[in-house]
């Protein structure tokens, strides 16, 4: 570890200010943000929701209910490719892209509500679930139309006379007829995409209205196969994580007894990626409930996710351990305990040392994020690549406490991944290769490709960003340490994340976003405080024991004299 600053130092404080002004002036350009972002909150959502079916004269009471937020995926990627985002962001006021899905239902019973909130707080959908041999009038279908289309034109929300009637189809069933009306719209801005709007009417009762987009067929083939490409490089990337996994364990199997791992620090860890990971799940109890089936008993559906729940956090946590003592290990043997020392304990964390790693990982973090931004810039300008707009992270929407979810999912990304892919696999590889540039290489390699399902054409083009990312910020290992690349893969997750949040024009989204993101500050100032703490007290202690040396070195001169 270096504690002060040398001219390879400086000149990476200068390339990370140049890097983070890129991100700032043209993050919007390189990865321009949708309206994925809800003006409502999911509370707003449930009460819009609860109000619209009360007022079509519902009785909701025991019913429960879970809010989500959702989107159309294959629709939303098409409009982005053939429309633009611009012109998407427009539709997306009106058109159903994305939208707070409530549902109001009862253990083991079939009938429930759906409705559909969009981002402005409007209902735009809504789904009556009525069990088949449920009692209803026999109406014939042109009586079932004219009760559709009283229907539609009571919502005052949509314009019957923009829509054709393509279908219309009548089932008979034991103790009532139903029938389905589809519509099209009129929608030449939407390309050869189809928006249809089908409502049921079962017996004598409007079950709702679902709008719904079609893509053509030729650009799912397209965008699937791309698809299936991604997830075959990320399936074989994976097999390489598995390799080094059985090695970390033979690590540990063999190197178990040593007194001089760090049983402790590794114990922290675990169990800070134990921690981090119930936490992320218990937020997202309101995303879980969404998905339960009332067709089974509600406490098997919990059960079910209680087991699933322990089974992945204890395993991140066993990961987590087999990985930070099987770096320990063979980093000994490697770096001759120049880097690995920083998985110790408390002194460890008091010391310049820490503060220099944890600065330069912030520095790194700037490099980062600026090398993303210029990266698909130029690939979007000159060689085709082409990235619809993030929205993976949506689901913090609908969370607990939205600024949690970058919080914990940053940390377990960024300890996990630099612990398998730079702490434990670049000094097994230098052990065993004999070579610091394949080290390097590899394990970037690796770290890049098994990105590859993230959804960027070409396929290969996510792998190919982060290999490049993956060898600077393996250098970096090499050059000042674990706590270095840590924090600088937690804080440019947290940024990236907490994006959404804080483009949102909700208020309590907003904050949400500015927490979630300003926690990645903390590490440094807890850090510079002990610093200069550590600091003053060796001044008081100094200056207190002064009068008594001075005193010392008179005696001391007298009796010589």
């Amino acid at each position: 570890m270096r504690a002060s600053f040398e001219k390879k130092d400086i000149f990476i404080v200068i390339l990370a200010v140049m890097a983070l002004f890129v991100f700032l002036m043209f993050y919007e350009e390189a990865s321009p943000t949708a309206s994925m972002n809800s003006h409502v909150s999911r509370n707003h959502a449930l009460r819009v929701a609860r109000q619209y079916l009360e007022e079509q004269g519902f009785n909701l009471k025991d019913y429960d209910e879970t809010v989500l937020f959702s989107e159309n995926t294959d629709a939303g990627i098409y409009l982005q490719r053939t429309l633009g985002l611009d012109q998407f962001n427009t539709l997306g006021q009106e058109l159903p892209l994305r939208y707070w899905k409530v549902r109001f239902l009862k253990e083991l019973q079939y009938e429930e509500f759906k409705v559909f909130v969009n981002p402005q707080g409007r209902v735009i959908d809504f789904i009556h679930f009525i069990p088949e041999d449920a009692e209803g009038a026999r109406l014939k279908q042109d009586q079932g139309l004219a009760l559709a289309e009283a229907f539609i034109h009571n919502q005052k929300t949509i314009d019957l006379s923009n829509y054709s009637l393509i279908n219309a189809s009548t089932k008979e069933r034991e103790r009532r007829i139903d029938h389905i009306f589809t519509w099209k719209a009129s929608t030449p801005y939407l390309g050869d995409a189809k928006l249809l709007m089908t409502i049921g009417v079962h017996g004598d009762v409007v079950d709702g209205y679902e709008q719904s987009i079609i893509v053509p067929e030729k650009f799912t083939e397209i965008y699937e196969g791309e698809s299936s490409k991604g997830e075959l490089l990320a399936r074989l990337s994976g097999l390489f994580t598995v390799f080094l996994a059985l090695s970390a364990i033979v690590v540990f199997l063999t190197h178990h007894k040593y007194k001089t791992i760090p049983w402790k620090g590794a114990l922290f860890l675990a169990l800070a990626m134990v921690t981090a990971k119930f936490l992320e799940e218990i937020n997202a109890v309101p995303n879980i409930r969404s998905s339960y089936s009332t067709e089974s008993p509600l406490y098997t559906f919990w059960g079910g996710w209680i087991f699933d729940t322990v089974e992945s956090t204890v395993w991140s946590g066993v990961a987590t351990f087999l990985f930070a003592v099987g770096g320990w290990a063979v980093g000994q043997e490697v770096f001759k305990g120049k880097r690995v020392d920083q998985i110790t304990g408390r002194r460890g964390w008091l010391s310049r040392d820490f503060t220099h790693a944890l600065f330069m990982g912030y520095l790194l973090a700037s490099i980062s994020l600026g090398y993303m931004t210029v990266f698909y810039l130029f690939g979007e300008r000159y060689l085709g690549v082409w990235s619809p707009v993030p929205s993976s992270y949506s689901n913090m929407l609908g969370t607990w406490l939205p600024f949690l979810d970058p919080i914990t999912s940053a940390f377990r990304s960024s300890v996990s991944e630099e612990l398998i892919y730079r702490f434990f696999a670049i000094a097994l590889l230098i052990k065993y290769l004999r070579s610091r540039t394949l080290a390097l290489f590899i394990p970037a390699l690796i770290w890049g490709f098994a990105h590859s399902d993230y959804t960027v054409f070409p396929f290969y083009t996510r792998g190919i960003e982060l290999t490049v990312d993956g060898l600077v910020t393996g250098y970096f290992f090499i050059r000042y340490g674990l706590i270095t690349v840590v924090v600088a893969h937690y804080v440019f997750d947290a940024v990236i994340m907490g994006m959404p949040l804080l483009q949102s024009s909700n208020l309590y989204f907003f904050w949400s976003g500015i927490a979630g993101v300003g926690v990645m500050a903390v590490p440094i100032l807890l850090s510079l405080g002990r610093s200069m703490r550590k600091t003053t007290i060796h001044k008081t202690i100094d200056h207190k024991h002064r009068p008594e040396e001075r005193s010392l070195v008179i005696s001391s001169t007298e009796s010589r004299k």
